[in-house]
């Protein structure tokens, strides 16, 4: 039977990114992605098998919006600079980020995102809404804490 007290909830959860603590970080989703093929083979109806040919790593991080505070002020996705070429020079030189999803209660590293890239942002102002920002993300790997010393 499992031993009480052990489920992860939001409030054991902390982001960090980049070794900075995320303090206003509202939802995270990481998708692990196996790339499959089916073998389709004449003279039969079902598939023979199915091939994996990648890996993938994807997800989102939902942030609060703070005033002052931007994902291009963390230098999380490129500035879009004076002109054009700034901005694509920017782009092509934007870092890779390092993510760790922390148990607070326990320390131990729940998931570690290895080379991750933000691919696009988002956020969206209501009325009598806290305003938040999403952004997706791609990463090369992902380890979860059987994996992560």
């Amino acid at each position: 039977m499992a031993k009480k007290g052990r489920l992860l909830t939001g409030a054991r959860a902390k982001l960090t990114i980049s070794g900075v603590p995320v303090g206003y970080a509202r939802t995270i989703s990481v998708n692990r992605i196996y790339a499959l093929e089916d073998v389709e083979a004449i003279g039969n109806i079902e598939v023979e098998e199915h091939v994996v040919t990648g890996y993938r790593v994807t997800g989102n991080f939902g942030f609060f919006r703070l005033v002052g505070e931007t994902l291009r002020s963390r230098g999380w996705i490129p500035s879009t600079g004076a002109n054009a070429e700034e901005h694509l020079l920017n782009v092509l030189t934007l870092e890779t980020l390092g993510a760790t999803i922390e148990d607070i209660k326990t320390g131990k590293i729940i998931t570690k995102l290895q080379r991750l890239i933000i691919e696009g942002s988002n956020w969206t102002i209501n009325a009598r809404g806290i305003v938040g920002e999403d952004c997706n993300w791609r990463a090369i790997r992902e380890k979860d804490e059987s994996e992560v010393a």
